[in-house]
């Protein structure tokens, strides 16, 4: 703060030896120009011009010396500031060296991080695409899911309804299979009653076959002169027999009307034939016409307890039930062992009950 002081000084003093030099200097040129006026009234204005700058720096000294005395009390207090900002800048210095240390180390620990920091962050990239991946996938995946979701419900509820159906199926399966098994079993018996003899031979009444024949459906069947005859019903009707174990046994005649031979000429073979059935019950040996169920026996005049069988060359009056008076020419049953009745006197009973 002196030293500028000082400076000050030196300056001013310079000042006032140039404004003296100055003021020799103007009047040594007055003197030497005294003749020349206006030279002389040039040095005075200029001489008045440099006192009157001298007046201002004259005042401006004093105020540059007040201002002096104001800064060197502030340089007074910003030493004692300095000495204490000194010693607080040592500490401060010693923390900035400990701190410069700490930096270092942390900056290594940055450069170590930071290379960890950019192999994670180019593992978060990839992994960031990994997941937008999977995100597409995953929504793809809930989209077909929900698709599914729906496919599953729909199939849940055909399931339902058709685990319903597969019971009533399985009960009716159950059932069938039971009605299988009565029928399989009804047709082996029937299949070894038509492809096979009879294991036993049943013997039934005359009023038992008139009750079965009620039920049996051979009478039902249309005649047909091309495709089903008299002898198709009658083996027919042997075979539905042999389920009731009875030996039903074929029978055929060849006869003449009694307009066709009146005389009972007797020739090897009739005009008309036809085909019946005949069957041995406990009242005797029993006809049956399989397309009407109408029954009758045969018997001797004055013997109607007795059932006799058909002989050839012989008149039968059936009546109008069935052919009327015929001629027999031919007669024949499988197994027959045929007794001859009285020429011209046999008689037909029809089949009541007895």
């Amino acid at each position: 703060m002196y030293s500028g002081l000082i400076k000050l000084n030196k300056i001013l003093l310079i000042l006032l030896v140039g404004i003296a030099v100055s003021s020799s200097l103007g009047a040594f040129a007055y003197s030497s120009f005294l003749d020349s006026n206006n030279k002389r009234f040039e040095l005075e204005s200029k001489h008045k011009q440099l006192q009157e700058n001298y007046e201002i720096l004259n005042s401006s000294y004093g105020t540059l010396a007040t201002e002096y005395q104001t800064l060197n009390t502030t340089y007074i207090g910003l030493n004692e500031t300095y000495f204490d900002l000194s010693a607080n800048f040592t500490a401060l210095h010693e923390n900035y060296v400990s701190l410069s240390n700490s930096y270092n180390g942390l900056n290594t620990n940055y450069a170590e991080i930071r290379g960890k920091y950019d192999s994670l962050d180019q593992n978060y990239v990839e992994t960031k695409n990994k997941y937008s991946s999977l995100n597409q996938t995953y929504y793809t995946l809930f989209n077909n899911y929900e698709t599914l979701n729906q496919s599953y419900l729909t199939l849940q509820t055909q399931y339902s309804f058709l685990n319903i159906l597969c019971s009533q199926l399985t009960a009716n399966y159950t059932a069938l299979n039971t009605t299988y098994n009565i029928l399989n079993q009804k047709y082996n018996d029937l299949e070894k009653l038509i492809n096979q003899p009879l294991d036993y031979v049943l013997v039934p009444t005359w009023d038992e076959v008139e009750q079965w024949l009620t039920l049996d459906k051979t009478d039902e069947i249309a005649y047909n002169s091309s495709s089903f005859l008299c002898g198709d019903f009658s083996i027919m009707l042997i075979q539905h027999a042999k389920e009731q174990h009875w030996r039903m046994l074929l029978a055929i005649i060849e006869f003449d009307y009694y307009s066709e031979n009146p005389t009972g000429t007797q020739n090897h073979h009739g005009n008309n034939a036809h085909a019946f059935v005949s069957i041995f019950t406990t009242e005797g040996i029993v006809y049956i016409e399989p397309q009407t169920d109408y029954t009758w026996y045969l018997y001797n005049p004055g013997d109607p307890q007795t059932h006799v069988e058909f002989t050839d060359w012989e008149f039968v009056d059936f009546g109008q039930e069935w052919f009327g008076n015929i001629f027999v020419q031919y007669y024949n049953r499988m197994g027959a062992n045929v007794e001859s009745i009285g020429q011209g006197s046999v008689s037909i009973e029809v089949g009541l009950p007895h």
